[in-house]
């Protein structure tokens, strides 16, 4: 009884045996699957880079406290303090921003 997946020597007929067939049926998946599992790793040590070098240029910079004393005016006119955090800023405004690593 045959399935959808053969396994006969006959179908193979560049294979001698068994083994063969299975490594000529999976030689090309496997490649390419380890292939994109090389391109993640490297494309992972890049970003790594890029953001501990963006941590360091943090670091070095002098503190900028722009954001610090955000006032947000009521409707009785006076101003309520917000924190920074409530702000909604994006990592390249708010520079107190530290990427983990």
């Amino acid at each position: 009884m045959e399935g959808p997946v053969s396994t006969e020597v006959r179908h193979f007929p560049h294979c001698r045996s068994l083994h063969a067939i299975l490594l000529c049926r999976n030689h090309i998946p496997w490649a390419v699957i380890t292939a994109c599992n090389f391109a993640a790793g490297v494309a992972l040590l890049i970003l790594r880079y890029m953001l501990a070098t963006e941590n360091n240029k943090r670091n070095n910079e002098i503190r900028d406290d722009k954001y610090d004393t955000v006032l947000v005016r009521n409707e009785d006119g006076t101003g309520t303090r917000v924190d920074k955090a409530f702000l909604d800023l994006t990592d390249k405004q708010n520079r107190d921003f530290r990427y983990v690593l």
